[in-house]
């Protein structure tokens, strides 16, 4: 998981694909996102602000994809606050129509957002690697090594000449295509496309000078 414990991932999951319900809080939640917003909301988490000596409570709203998450929050630093105070009072109305927390804790409520199918293309992307890395590394001699990066890969060719070479003669395209192939084999939730794939062509040689050879510090 990239932002969400086992725990609430596990969960999360068990929702999308049906083995839990949805209480009923979160079925109004759901729906008044919808109607407000035209966004899919499949879980949210309520809890403290992270930090040693925070206070206040925040609501984490878990939303299906990437487009929806733009609608409230278009670059990764800036959701939109209007819609956090709007989505604040209204999880207030319904937590004190539901009993699901005391009125003190609602009180200046924080609200974030997540993107679940971030969080599930990287867990389906680490649980490819292993198997990745294994064919394609035995496949092409020109081919170092892999790293996944969340929900994206880097293949390392041996030398940087070997970057654009293999991307003219096609064998890059070639071992993306590979590498999908497994890749979808893991994607229970299905969110992955070959379009929404990010695969990077990066070179051993590179890892050598700038990042002293160390996937760490590149990572």
């Amino acid at each position: 998981m990239v932002l969400l414990s086992q725990e609430i991932y596990q969960e999360t999951r068990e929702i999308v694909i049906g083995q839990r319900a949805k209480s009923q809080l979160l079925v109004e939640l759901s729906d008044w996102f919808m109607d407000k917003y035209s966004v899919q909301i499949i879980n949210f988490l309520f809890d403290k602000v992270p930090g040693p000596n925070s206070k206040r409570y925040r609501l984490y709203v878990i939303i299906e994809n990437e487009a929806d998450k733009k609608k409230l929050q278009p670059d990764i630093f800036h959701p939109i606050e209007k819609y956090q105070k709007q989505i604040a009072k209204k999880f207030q109305q319904l937590a004190l129509k539901y009993k699901f927390i005391d009125k003190a804790k609602l009180k200046d409520l924080f609200v974030a957002f997540n993107d679940y199918s971030d969080e599930a293309k990287t867990m389906a992307n680490w649980k490819a690697i292993e198997e990745a890395k294994e064919k394609i590394e035995r496949k092409y001699s020109s081919v170092w090594g892999l790293l996944a990066m969340f929900s994206s890969t880097v293949v390392f060719y041996f030398s940087d000449s070997q970057i654009q070479e293999n991307d003219e003669n096609g064998l890059s395209e070639k071992i993306k295509n590979d590498y999908y192939e497994i890749l979808k084999k893991y994607d229970e939730m299905d969110y992955y496309t070959i379009e929404n794939f990010v695969i990077k062509f990066d070179s051993k040689e590179n890892l050598d000078k700038n990042y002293e050879g160390n996937l760490y510090y590149y990572a």
